[in-house]
């Protein structure tokens, strides 16, 4: 398997936008795939992108179909990479190389391949008043990532999206596109499918969603602040106990104390 060495981007100036230009520039580690194969460390950015594709791949997020066998009347998505150096917010050191594969949602048209988009995020006053909560009563605390997390929910309608990258002896992606299975980054509707797919799960282990914050899940002496596809999460005895519970039903990782958050 190999990814593509080239500026994977449609020409159109929606997506080429002055504010994502001008962020790229001023946080400086976020970058589009001809800007990071231009940097000094790019060996490591490919890894992450066949790393990518792999994850992918493995866990059948798509399906490889011809380009012949797609419905007249339904839209090709461009695939667009986005490549970032994720580093500690405390030392600026980098943590790690990320290469995610996008669908181009702004070739999306509302009413066709996607309809609601909103979805709700912890309020910054819940996550204030856990900290503090944490702090006087000597709460253990963790924080918990989702590994892909928008992929570990099912696509909601018909999507396909360009390759984006090439399988070597098969597959060409000039002939080929891919059926997406499940809910891929990029899309219109993607937090929002994510999110209720998370909801539904977290309800069927038996959390309680609070009336006042709609991001905010407790159960006996745990407690999950879901901010996408991130949450904080207490309790030293229990929260072991609900990570093997929730493999189950999601991919989780551990990413330790709270020393920063977002």
């Amino acid at each position: 398997m190999k990814c593509i060495a080239e500026e994977n981007l449609p020409e159109s100036n929606d997506y080429r936008n002055t504010e994502h230009i001008i962020m790229s520039t001023i946080i400086g580690d976020v970058m589009y795939l001809h800007q990071a194969l231009q940097q000094p460390d790019k060996e490591e950015f490919l890894k992450a992108m066949v790393k990518e594709i792999s994850t992918h791949q493995k866990r059948k997020h798509w399906k490889v179909v011809p380009i012949k066998e797609v419905p007249e009347n339904i839209k090709i998505l461009d695939s667009v990479w986005a490549i970032r150096r994720k580093m500690k917010i405390g030392t600026g050191e980098i943590s790690k190389y990320k290469a995610r594969l996008n669908a181009h949602g702004g070739q999306q048209e509302h009413g066709i391949n996607y309809w609601e988009t909103y979805v709700a995020v912890v309020m910054w006053t819940t996550v204030r008043l856990i900290f503090m909560l944490a702090t006087i009563k000597g709460w253990y605390s963790r924080q918990l990532d989702f590994i892909l997390a928008y992929p570990q929910a099912e696509v909601d309608g018909p999507i396909y999206m360009k390759q984006g990258f090439e399988i070597p002896g098969k597959h060409g992606k000039e002939g080929h596109c891919l059926k997406l299975l499940k809910n891929i980054y990029g899309l219109e509707q993607a937090g929002r499918v994510w999110n209720l797919h998370l909801h539904k799960g977290l309800l069927i282990l038996k959390y309680t969603q609070s009336k006042t914050d709609p991001c905010l899940y407790y159960q006996r002496d745990t407690s999950l602040e879901v901010h996408i596809d991130n949450c904080i999460a207490k309790t030293e005895k229990l929260i072991q106990a609900e990570l093997k519970r929730n493999a189950e039903n999601f991919e989780i990782t551990d990413e330790g104390e709270i020393d920063d958050y977002f």
